[in-house]
């Protein structure tokens, strides 16, 4: 993380950044997606992108969803601030803290886009270290040697872990700053804001009483004061508005009686989620977004590289000759079933246009490389129901009958074999005649 004073400290953190990771990693930065801040959107960027060869992707105005992946992680970590700064009984003036904290929680913490496992891991390879977690904002006692006649120890509040030092970020409360200290011993038990409603209800119960009446409870609309020179008797000045008055007597303050009156957020029903009507291109199911999840650790797990987007790619590419060999894999492939037969043009026909659809499978690290496959597709979206087919079939298997299968199987003892077959769509046969390009 990068705290700025000013919006125009951005390029210069962001040089920073890029060194490190580029440095760290053994990659080059290729394309940088912003919105359309004016932190982003200056000379300085436009002039160090052209120079560097970088490629700069901007969002559209007020559609914060088309660089999602960001700004869904600036409302995860802010969730954690704000989860953090109510647990602790920080200020808000520790919010930098607080954030510092979350990353480092997260970085630490499994990811389930990535298969549960821990992002600093996949990052630096080593294994991380747990036993260094603490509660943020517990108190804390740091070890001092200011003076043979002073204290040992001072007590502060954790805060955080500082970048690149082997200790712990505590804020002093007596001095009202911040130590970095590796002798330090925790209270996670007790917190901030522990220590914090002990010392106001202490003063509370030291303040005198300058005036002959105090007043037992106050509401809208109506007060009541007793006589403290009355030895029991009362002096009651109510308004008409009905006011409900509560038995301190009657309320259970047991931690049983609390449990119950409490009610968690993990206990409340959850609301029904209605999404805005500009947002309903943009609505997913969950497999997509899963999908979509998983594609910064496909991407890690196989070098970083992008898949082509057409064939004219595929060529330039650095791996154009794995490409090419799946591609003439493919062309093989529909030869040997007899997909086509070459004709020459009819002006009276329309042909459909076909494109190359280029994959890269993620292999598994130090066992399987990945697998290049691409397929030759064509474009059924330019045809029209009714003139160039009359129905859309898709046979798919039924779970009812892989049951059944497994459960002879295993009932005989028998041995079950697998296969795949590959263009297994190729096998099927056309009612109508359909013209398509030639590929490229």
């Amino acid at each position: 993380m990068y705290f700025l004073k000013s919006k125009d400290e951005a390029f210069a953190s962001f040089t920073e950044w890029k060194k490190m990771v580029e440095t760290q990693s053994d990659r080059k930065l290729k394309k940088l997606r912003t919105d359309n801040g004016l932190e982003f959107c200056n000379q300085k960027f436009d002039c160090f992108c052209k120079k560097e060869g970088r490629v700069r992707h901007r969002t559209c105005t007020y559609t914060p969803q088309q660089n999602g992946v960001a700004e869904r992680l600036n409302r995860t970590i802010m969730n954690k601030v704000r989860s953090m700064l109510s647990e602790s009984g920080l200020d808000k003036k520790f919010w930098a803290e607080a954030v510092s904290t979350s990353v480092y929680l997260i970085n630490k913490s499994p990811s389930s886009t990535m298969e549960n496992k821990i992002p600093e891991e996949l990052w630096t390879s080593v294994i991380s270290n747990l036993s260094r977690l603490r509660r943020f904002g517990c108190i804390v006692y740091v070890h001092s040697q200011e003076g043979k006649l002073d204290p040992r120890a001072k007590k502060g509040v954790f805060v955080g872990y500082p970048s690149g030092v082997k200790g712990f970020r505590v804020w002093m409360i007596e001095e009202e700053k911040c130590t970095i200290s590796r002798n330090v011993v925790f209270r996670e038990d007790v917190m901030y804001k522990d220590i914090m409603n002990a010392t106001t209800s202490c003063i509370s119960l030291e303040l005198p009483l300058t005036t002959n009446k105090v007043p037992i409870f106050e509401c809208a609309g109506a007060s009541k004061t007793r006589d403290s020179s009355d030895h029991g008797g009362a002096t009651e000045s109510i308004s008409d508005e009905t006011t409900e008055i509560i038995d301190i007597d009657q309320v259970d303050t047991t931690p049983e009686g609390n449990q119950r009156t409490r009610q968690i957020a993990r206990d409340r029903p959850k609301r029904q989620v209605i999404i805005p009507s500009r947002l309903k291109d943009y609505e997913m199911d969950e497999e997509v977004l899963d999908e979509i999840a998983g594609y910064a650790y496909l991407i890690t797990e196989d070098g970083g590289n992008s898949e082509p987007e057409c064939y004219q790619e595929a060529v330039q590419d650095p791996d154009s000759e794995k490409w090419l060999e799946a591609a003439d894999e493919e062309i093989e492939s529909l030869i040997k079933n007899k997909t086509w037969v070459l004709v020459e043009r009819n002006s009276l026909q329309k042909p459909i246009g076909c494109k190359w659809i280029f994959k890269r499978k993620a292999g598994i690290a130090g066992v399987e490389k990945p697998r290049f496959k691409a397929r030759l597709v064509a474009k059924g979206y330019s045809q029209k129901e009714g003139i160039d087919f009359q129905e859309i079939f898709s046979p798919v298997v039924k779970h009812v009958s892989i049951r059944l299968l497994l459960s002879i199987v295993a009932h005989l003892d028998m041995e079950l074999q697998q296969m795949d077959v590959k263009t297994a769509f190729l096998h099927g046969y056309l009612d109508e005649t359909i013209y398509m390009e030639q590929p490229e």
